[in-house]
C-alpha cells in the first residue's frame, strides 16, 4: 500500500507552529510528539508541514517549514501608519478649509456690500463716471469670490460626509424663474440667454431650496459660458407623472465634451481646456459639476450628462418620485410659502 500524505499550512507565530508540528506527528500515532527546541521566539512565520502514513496509520516521516515573515508584518504596519496618517493630514486640511472659509466670508460680504452702496450712490453722488465702472468691477469680483469660497465651503461639508440639508417643499416653477433671473443678471455681456420650458401642472418639490438654487446655477453658468454668443439655453421640465421620477434638463447648444472628458467632469477640480464665448478660459475651481452630483445624490437623485462634440451638451438633474409633491391649481396659487416639515431618514 502507497503511504498517505496529509499536510497543513497556516501563518502563526513560532509558538504556534510548534503545536501544529507536533499534531501532525501525531496525526498517525495519537500521541504529541515533543519538537525541537529553538522555535520560541515570537516573531510571525509561515509554518506548512506534513506527516507520511504508513499503512497502518502510523507516523513515518514528519516534514515541516517554518518561514520567518516578520519584514511582510512590519511593511504592512507601516502602510497602516501611512494611511491613517494621510486621512488625518485630510481630515485636517478640510478643517482649516472650512475654518479660513468662514473668515473671509466676513471682510468679503463688506466689500462687496460698501461697494454696492457707493455704485448706486446711495447717500451721494460718487462725482466721477470712472469711480462707478471700478465699484461696479469690485462688487463683480467679490461676489465671484465669494462664490468659489462658497463652493470649498461646500466641497469641504461633502468631504466629511456631512451634507446639511433642510428639505422643504417649494413650487418648482418659481423657483426655476428666480434662479434662472439671477443667473442671467451676471451673465457676461453677449452670452447665451436662458429659456424656460415647462408645462402649465401645478407641482412642487421637497428638497433643500439652497442646495437645488446651486446645483441649477452651476448647470446654467456652465451652459452660458460655453455657448456660442447669441445662442439660447433652455432650462426644461419633464412633465410630472405620479410614480415616476422628475427631470429638470440644462440644455446648451455650445462646444459639447468628448467621451473621454464625460469620465472625470464630476471629478474635483477637473477643468476642462474649453475656451469660453468670450475666448478665454472658464473661471472657477472645478467643483461645480463635483458639487452638482454630490448634491443631487445626496437627494436619492442622479446627475446625467449627454454630450457631443460639435453640438453641445445636456445636463439632467433626475430627483426620485418621492421628491415630488402634486397639488392642485388652486392649492398651488394659494400656498406660494414654504413647507417645513422635514424629510425622513429613509427617504433621502
Amino acid at each position: 500500500m502507497t503511504p498517505a500524505r496529509r499536510s497543513a499550512t497556516a501563518i502563526v507565530h513560532t509558538a504556534s507552529a510548534l503545536a501544529i508540528l507536533g499534531s501532525l506527528w501525531a496525526v498517525g500515532c495519537r500521541s504529541q510528539k515533543t519538537m525541537p527546541q529553538g522555535f520560541e521566539t515570537s516573531e510571525p512565520r509561515v509554518t506548512s508541514g506534513g506527516v507520511i502514513l504508513d499503512e497502518t496509520g502510523r507516523s513515518l516521516i514528519m516534514e515541516g517549514i517554518v518561514q520567518d515573515i516578520t519584514e511582510r508584518k512590519e511593511a504592512e504596519a507601516e502602510l497602516i501608519w501611512t494611511r491613517n496618517e494621510a486621512l488625518s493630514a485630510n481630515a485636517a486640511k478640510t478643517q482649516l478649509l472650512a475654518m479660513m472659509s468662514h473668515e473671509l466670508r466676513t471682510p468679503l460680504n463688506a466689500i462687496i456690500g460698501f461697494s454696492e452702496v457707493m455704485e448706486k450712490e446711495v447717500f451721494g453722488p460718487v462725482g466721477c463716471a470712472q469711480y462707478k465702472g471700478y465699484l461696479r468691477d469690485i462688487s463683480e469680483s467679490g461676489n465671484h469670490l465669494l462664490g468659489l469660497i462658497q463652493d470649498i465651503l461646500d466641497a469641504a461639508m461633502v468631504e466629511r460626509r456631512d451634507i446639511d440639508r433642510n428639505d422643504t417643499e417649494f413650487c418648482l416653477f418659481t423657483f426655476l424663474q428666480e434662479t434662472v433671473r439671477a443667473v442671467d443678471m451676471g451673465a457676461l455681456d453677449g452670452a447665451a440667454r436662458i429659456k424656460i420650458e415647462s408645462d402649465d401642472k401645478p407641482v412642487r418639490l421637497f428638497a433643500d431650496r439652497r442646495l437645488c438654487r446651486q446645483m441649477v446655477s452651476n448647470l446654467c453658468r456652465n451652459a452660458l459660458a460655453y455657448s456660442p454668443q447669441g445662442s439660447e439655453v433652455v432650462v426644461s421640465v419633464s412633465s410630472p407623472v405620479p410614480g415616476k421620477c422628475l427631470e429638470i434638463s440644462v440644455i446648451d447648444r455650445g462646444y459639447g465634451i468628448s467621451a473621454e472628458d464625460l469620465e472625470r467632469v464630476t471629478h474635483q477640480f477637473v477643468r476642462l481646456n474649453h475656451t469660453t464665448a468670450s475666448g478665454g478660459m472658464h473661471s472657477g475651481i472645478g467643483l461645480g459639476l463635483y458639487l452638482v452630483q454630490q448634491f443631487i445624490e445626496s437627494h436619492g437623485g442622479r446627475l446625467e450628462l449627454e454630450s457631443e462634440i460639435g453640438k453641445g451638451t445636456c445636463a439632467r438633474l433626475v430627483f426620485p418620485p418621492g421628491r415630488i409633491v402634486f397639488r392642485s391649481s388652486d392649492e398651488n396659487s394659494n400656498d406660494p410659502g414654504v413647507g417645513s416639515v422635514e424629510k425622513s431618514d429613509n427617504e433621502t
